[in-house]
């Protein structure tokens, strides 16, 4: 939808093989589309994910009691990812990936890469007692570089980064 009402590159990311393979195949013609086959992360390894459609993840399943179907996928640095292809610049960075932004934000935050992000789209999730904390951590670290255009707790959120607030 995305690049039909502006048409730019967009990096997919979908650590599960069936999932990818479907992505691959429905943009396999659009060459500013490119569908990678891992997540990324605060750090590159290998995870066990309980698959449950849009809602697989690697903090619930066996762990959570909900019985479902895991798979083995691989996860990449964000760091690593952005200084592989060179990336200086992303217009949106937009995050749904289940518990792993409580890794990922803080990686972008140490490592000071939200300089080169125009605007985040955050869903955050509750996967542990502590998530509340560490979401607020987390903003009050965006808040330095972002300013929240909306916030609807644990649905969405928007930042964007504050030069380019008029």
């Amino acid at each position: 939808d995305l690049f039909s009402r502006n048409p730019c590159n967009i990096y997919v990311f979908e650590p599960v093989k069936i999932y990818s393979d479907q992505l691959k195949k429905r943009f396999r013609n659009n060459k500013s589309i490119k569908v990678f086959d891992f997540g990324l992360s605060g750090r590159t390894r290998k995870e066990e994910i309980a698959l449950l459609g849009p809602g697989s993840s690697i903090f619930r399943g066996i762990n959570k009691g909900i019985k479902s179907e895991m798979s083995s996928i691989n996860l990449k640095d964000i760091d690593e990812f952005i200084n592989e292809k060179s990336i200086d610049q992303i217009d949106l960075l937009k995050l749904n990936i289940e518990g792993g932004e409580y890794e990922l934000l803080p990686r972008l935050i140490e490592n000071g890469l939200l300089s080169i992000i125009k605007r985040i789209q955050i869903q955050f999730h509750e996967i542990s007692d502590n998530s509340q904390n560490e979401r607020e951590a987390i903003r009050e670290q965006l808040s330095k570089t972002h300013e929240c255009e909306y916030s609807y707790v644990f649905i969405w959120e928007n930042w964007v980064r504050k030069d380019l607030i008029k």
